[in-house]
């Protein structure tokens, strides 16, 4: 029989977000007597792998699969293993278990100012809230856009790590009676 096979995606502990709705598993192969994979068998968990709350899938002659974790809770803990067979009759051993954390991906919301609000007076009151089950915020930008081409951008502060923020703003220099766009991007620390 082949040798366990070799888990290559994503790599272990690593993570995934669930609003992507899927992530692929891949995995190599070992056989001893040289023959492509024929079939696998796929198992992953919530708990440990093995307990009878383990799903299985069986895949004919891919080396991945694509797992739907659209319905998975934030901060769930996946493990999955996989064992392969090639000409030969019998399946391998378990692969090693590797294991996956599921997050939502951040978001940040404006809360001030609104959407087409009216600024008449500088400095700008900018107001925030941050969510990101995985990770802090690394970093925050402030672009400024006109007519769809971003004129500035500007690092704020991330003394945050999740929830409302706010900062003072004072550092472009607006026209009057023009209109723009602010656009608010966050980077968190899974990336």
């Amino acid at each position: 029989k082949p040798n366990p096979p070799t888990p290559v995606m994503p790599v272990n502990n690593s993570y995934a977000l669930i609003d992507d709705s899927s992530v692929r598993l891949a995995w190599i192969h070992s056989p001893i007597d040289g023959t492509p994979q024929e079939s696998a068998i796929l198992g992953y968990s919530t708990g440990e792998v093995g307990d009878a709350n383990t799903e299985t899938v069986t895949i004919e002659d891919e080396a991945l699969y694509e797992l739907n974790i659209g319905t998975f809770e934030s901060g769930t803990k996946l493990k999955w293993r996989v064992k392969t067979k090639g000409a030969h009759p019998s399946y391998s051993d378990w692969s090693e278990v590797y294991n996956l954390d599921l997050y939502l991906k951040p978001t940040i919301t404006w809360t001030a100012p609104g959407n087409g609000s009216s600024i008449s007076n500088l400095p700008l009151d900018l107001e925030w809230n941050y969510s990101d089950d995985a990770g802090t915020l690394e970093r925050l930008t402030l672009s400024i856009i006109q007519d769809g081409e971003a004129l500035s951008q500007y690092d704020l502060d991330t003394a945050l790590s999740s929830g409302a923020g706010s900062q003072r703003f004072s550092d472009y220099l607006f026209d009057d009676n023009e209109t723009y766009q602010l656009l608010l991007t966050a980077t968190s620390s899974i990336g």
